[in-house]
C-alpha cells in the first residue's frame, strides 16, 4: 500500500491483482492528514518481499531526485532508520511545471490532432461543451481576448464548439494545420531558459555531498532549439571522488541521470544521435567505466521528449539542434 499526504488529505492507494481477470486492481481512499505543507510519502512492503539490494535500489533512486531539483528538501526513513536527509539549495527554483500554459510552438500537426481528441473526448465524458476560443485560450500568449478573436477569424471558427471544429464524420485536418499556424503566428516561441535552469553551483554541492573532490568538479550546460521549435537544456556535471585520489578505499561509479526532472531506472541516453554512442560507451571512451571513481550526472530538460519504448526507459535523440548564445 503506499499513502501519499499533502495539503491536508491523505491518499491511501492498494495495489492489488484480479486473479480471476488476471488484471491489476487499484483502489483508493481518502482520509485527513496532519500534512498540509510538502509531501509525506509512505510505502508499506509485505514483509520479507524486497530483497536488500531492492531496498538499496529505492534508496538511491529516492537520493537521486535531489540531484535534478534545487527546490526539493527530501527526508528518507526505511524500517524506522533514516537514510537520507537533504535540504534544498534553491527553495524558490522555479521549473516549468504541467500548470503552466503549453505553447503552440511546441506541436505538429499530428501531435495538436492528438491533444484535440484527448480534449474533445474528455469533454464528451464530462458531457462539457468547450469552444474553440476556450481552447485557444489555454495556450501560452494567446489568454487575450484581441488575438483569440484575430485566431478566429483567420481560421474561420468563431463560435464554433471544439468538438464540432475536430470534425464528426471525419478529421478536420485542414482546418486543424489552419489553427496551428495561426496560433504560432501570435504567439511567441518559449526560450529554453524559461524550462527551468538546475546550475553549477547546485550540481557542485550534490556532488561535494556525494564525496566528489571540488578541484575536479566540472559542468557543462547547452541550450538551444531542435528544427521542429522545441526548447532544450541539457546540464552535465562531472568530477572524481575523493577517495578516487588515493589508493585507501576503492569506490565505484555514480551516474546519474533523468529527464524533466524525473529520475531514470535504467540510464535513457542510449544512443546520441547519429553516432548511436549513448553516455556509457562515451565514459567509456575517456576511461570513465563502472570501475573508476568518477561521479557524474545528466540531465535533459525538454517540451517534447520522443521515447523509444513505452517504458520511458530510452530517449530518442536527434541531431537536428541549434544552440544559441547562452544569454538568449
Amino acid at each position: 500500500m503506499t499513502i501519499i499526504e499533502t495539503r491536508g488529505v491523505k491518499h491511501q492507494i492498494r495495489f492489488e491483482v484480479d486473479h480471476i481477470n488476471l488484471q491489476p486492481r487499484i483502489t483508493q481512499d481518502t482520509a485527513p492528514s496532519s500534512v498540509r505543507v510538502g509531501t509525506k510519502i509512505t510505502i508499506k512492503w509485505p514483509p520479507k518481499s524486497i530483497s536488500p539490494w531492492a531496498a538499496h535500489d529505492l534508496k538511491v533512486f529516492a537520493e537521486s531526485y535531489t540531484w535534478f531539483n534545487p527546490h526539493l528538501t527530501l527526508r528518507g526513513v526505511w524500517n524506522g532508520e533514516e537514510f537520507i536527509n537533504v535540504k534544498a539549495t534553491n527553495p524558490n527554483w522555479e521549473k516549468w511545471r504541467p500548470r503552466n500554459p503549453t505553447s503552440p510552438h511546441w506541436y505538429n500537426e499530428s501531435r495538436l490532432q492528438r491533444y484535440l481528441a484527448a480534449h474533445v473526448s474528455r469533454d464528451r465524458e464530462l458531457e462539457r461543451h468547450r469552444t474553440v476560443r476556450e481552447f485557444i485560450g489555454e495556450f501560452r500568449g494567446l489568454s487575450g481576448t484581441a488575438v483569440q478573436r484575430e485566431i478566429l477569424e483567420e481560421v474561420g471558427c468563431s463560435y464554433q464548439s471544439l468538438a464540432q471544429f475536430f470534425g464528426v464524420e471525419k478529421v478536420n485536418r485542414e482546418g486543424i494545420a489552419k489553427l496551428l499556424a495561426s496560433m504560432r503566428k501570435h504567439s511567441k516561441p518559449v526560450a529554453p531558459k524559461h524550462l527551468g535552469l538546475i546550475g553549477a553551483e547546485h550540481f557542485k554541492q550534490r556532488f561535494l555531498e556525494a564525496g566528489g573532490n571540488a578541484e575536479t568538479f566540472k559542468y557543462q550546460r547547452r541550450k538551444g532549439t531542435t528544427e521542429e521549435g522545441i526548447p532544450y537544456v541539457v546540464e552535465f556535471a562531472f568530477g572524481l571522488h575523493q577517495h578516487g585520489l588515493t589508493q585507501e578505499t576503492r569506490v565505484s561509479r555514480k551516474i546519474v541521470t533523468g529527464a524533466n526532472w524525473s529520475v531514470g531506472i535504467n540510464d535513457p541516453f542510449r544512443s546520441f544521435g547519429s553516432t548511436g554512442e549513448g553516455l556509457e560507451n562515451t565514459l567509456a571512451q575517456v576511461r570513465a567505466n563502472a570501475s573508476q571513481p568518477v561521479i557524474c550526472a545528466l540531465h535533459l530538460a525538454s517540451a517534447y521528449i520522443q521515447y523509444a519504448d513505452r517504458g520511458k526507459s530510452s530517449i530518442i535523440l536527434t541531431d537536428d539542434a541549434v544552440q544559441p548564445d547562452d544569454d538568449e
